[in-house]
Formats: structure tokens, sequence, C-alpha cells
């Protein structure tokens, strides 16, 4: 509702008008079922997690809710959230194996809203701020940001992990892609350092990791780099064309249907210009890209199984 509303009138306070009524519709949802006891306990932990977002370590902890708040206190309200689709919880991964679901950690998870536009509205947060990414919100950023790859990663069907190791390095997302274990590094700016991430590939030496940052699209030491923008473009199936398998060139392939696999090339020389670090005069560095990935969007929009297929490995693709 608020992105068609936006795209219709491009109006950042009639959609914050239309974010708070929802907001409002939450908690009005919250008293109509819930019994008395659990309606303030709800708001409580629907209130906290936000604010544990801005938090360096966004591992949700039952303490901050309130002084010698417990689980047992508060499981029930977290359950409630969750199955109403206002928040999901991202759990902890003990060991790196299939299934991981076998692995998870009950007792250490984060908690992430399902709606970004909302979580911003919830902190009162104005357009120019995100657009901007004022100092102001520096503490914020890195919560926003992994909170808006989860929905996305969510959106495209993956479940979503996490792993921290015994020393401290955490890795924000483990996901399970085409039969392989993958992590997930989202950082909120162009620095993008991860120790962490070294120090999980060193041990579990994945097929590869992924890299989410303010950078554009790149490739190096077995890490693909993507720029947080094109996060939704992380697939969740690639066709079962073995096209693939061909060097130096993007394969755009159209499954019409599940005997057809129909490839059409298209020539590295051309996406170079759309994506491989665009030259020339533009209004972003990143503008070539989006609108790339706008017309790939709008494609996929009107019904096409559309997905990229590596690869040379000098040349990033999703």
């Amino acid at each position: 509702e608020c992105v068609m509303q936006f795209a219709e009138t491009k109006d950042y306070i009639l959609v914050r008008h239309t974010q708070d009524t929802i907001l409002a519709s939450y908690l009005n949802d919250m008293s109509k079922y819930n019994n008395l006891n659990e309606i303030k306990k709800t708001r409580l932990a629907y209130d906290n997690i936000t604010v544990q977002l801005s938090k360096k370590n966004t591992r949700f902890q039952y303490k901050l809710i309130k002084k010698g708040g417990r689980a047992s206190e508060f499981e029930n309200a977290i359950e409630w959230l969750c199955l109403s689709g206002i928040v999901s919880q991202v759990y902890k991964v003990e060991q790196i194996k299939k299934p991981l679901e076998n692995y998870r950690d009950i007792d250490a998870f984060k908690i992430y809203v399902s709606d970004l536009g909302l979580l911003c509205a919830k902190k009162d947060l104005a357009a120019n701020d995100i657009l901007y990414m004022v100092e102001e919100i520096n503490d914020f950023k890195g919560g926003m940001a992994e909170n808006y790859v989860n929905v996305q990663l969510t959106i495209n069907g993956y479940h979503t992990y996490y792993w921290e190791s015994e020393r401290g390095a955490e890795i924000d997302f483990i996901i399970q892609r085409d039969g392989q274990l993958i992590p997930i590094e989202v950082k909120s700016a162009d620095n993008t350092r991860a120790k962490s991430l070294k120090v999980y590939m060193d041990t579990y030496k994945p097929a590869y990791a992924i890299k989410l940052s303010a950078k554009n699209f790149g490739f190096e030491d077995n890490k693909k780099i993507i720029p947080l923008y094109a996060a939704f473009c992380i697939w969740n199936q690639f066709c079962g064309c073995n096209a693939h398998r061909k060097c130096g060139r993007y394969f755009l392939l159209r499954k019409q249907n599940k005997k057809d696999n129909a490839c059409d090339e298209i020539h590295e020389n051309h996406l170079y210009k759309h994506i491989r670090f665009p030259t020339g005069k533009t209004s972003h560095p990143y503008a070539p890209a989006r609108r790339f990935l706008r017309s790939l969007r709008f494609s996929i929009e009107r019904g096409a199984n559309i997905v990229f297929l590596p690869i040379n490995p000098m040349i990033l693709v999703i």
C-alpha cells in the first residue's frame, strides 16, 4: 500500500501517515487477540525489538525488555509476533551442517521486523535520514541493514540463520543455496573489512561467500561483493540449463515452462556498460546498474523466471 502510494504521489509525508496507521493497527490487533495479561508483554516486546537493533550485538536479550526479564515471561509474546508475521526470528546455528534446522540453538536468536519502512516509521526516521545516512543514525545503520537483507532473503524463500564462534566472530546470515551452505556478511557502509568472514571461510571452506555493502559489484578472494540495493537478486533456485559451464559469458535464462530451458546469450561487453564498474557521466556511480536491475525486475514482474549463471571469475554475477 505504501509503495503504491509513493509511486503515485511521491509524497513522503503522506506515506508516513499511512505507515503510522498500519503501526496503530498492529497495536489494536495485539489488544484484540491477546488476553489482558499478555497485551502489555506483547507491546513491551514489540517496542523493544527496534531498540535492540541499535545495539552492537543484535542478538535478542529478554533482560533488555525490562530489568530481570526472562524467556518464560515473554516467549508467548514473541511467538505471537512471529505467527502474526510482524517479526521473524533468526536462530544461531551451533554447527555448519545440513540440515541447519537440526543444529539451531533455540535460546540464541535475533529478531527482525518484516517491513523496513514500518521499522523506520516506528523509529521516527525521516526519508532524508535514510537516503543520506546522517551521522545521528550511525548506531542504527548496522541493525537496519541486517534487517533489510533478512527481509529480501526471506522474500526469496531462504531460511536464514546466523553463526557465532567461541571467540566472538559472527556471520550475519547462513543460507542453503544450490545445495551449498553459504555465509553472508552485511556491511552498512563501503568499509568491507570482514575479519569474521575470514575466520568462517578458513574454518569451513565454503564454496564462496557473499558480502553486501555500499560498494559496487566485484569478486575477490572467493567472495561475491554485492551492493545492498541488489540483495533481491540473490536467487534461491537456478534454472536446470548447464549453459553456465561456458566461461566468459553471462546468460540470461527464461524458463518458459518445465520442459523448456531456452537460453539467450548476452555478451559480457553488453553487460559491462550496465553493471561492471560503470564509466562515463552518470548521475550516480550505480545508476547504470540500477537501470539494468529495474528493467530486470520489470521482466520478473511480467512473469519471466530470470537468473544469472556464472561466470568468468573476474566478473560478478549473483
